[in-house]
């Protein structure tokens, strides 16, 4: 009986690693400004 739970298991674990939800996107204004750049070279 563990062989077969086991096997249920592995095969649930799968499903759910393959399965995909689209991630959801959302903007937040949050006040702030760039005032300076690192130069390229760093």
């Amino acid at each position: 009986m563990h062989g077969r739970s086991l096997e249920r298991h592995a095969t649930r674990f799968k499903e759910l690693a393959m399965s995909w939800t689209t991630p959801e996107v959302k903007e937040i204004c949050v006040g702030m400004e760039i005032n300076d750049y690192m130069p390229a070279e760093f």
